[in-house]
């Protein structure tokens, strides 16, 4: 899965997975967790400096989930590396 904003500089992938481990259907409770990949095709470094996505429930639901870098680090990303 894609997502937008794309540029040729960058492109991130998403790929979600079902949590059967951490579901539990009876209860009504489904349980993804998501890897994301952010591709370097340009010629100078770049540094990840936050993240912010919207995560749209089949209840109508919508959750933000965002803040400084990913895992706590701020990562910087080598040309033509991901």
């Amino acid at each position: 899965m894609d997502v937008a904003p794309q540029s040729e500089d960058v492109h991130v992938d998403v790929e979600p997975a079902f949590r059967d481990d951490e579901s539990s259907p009876e209860d009504n409770r489904y349980v993804f967790s998501y890897t994301i990949t952010v591709h370097n095709n340009s010629r100078h470094s770049m540094q990840l400096m936050a993240r912010h996505w919207s995560i749209s429930q089949s209840s109508g639901g919508v959750q933000d989930v965002g803040g400084k870098g990913v895992v706590g680090q701020q990562a910087m990303i080598a040309p033509g590396q991901t």
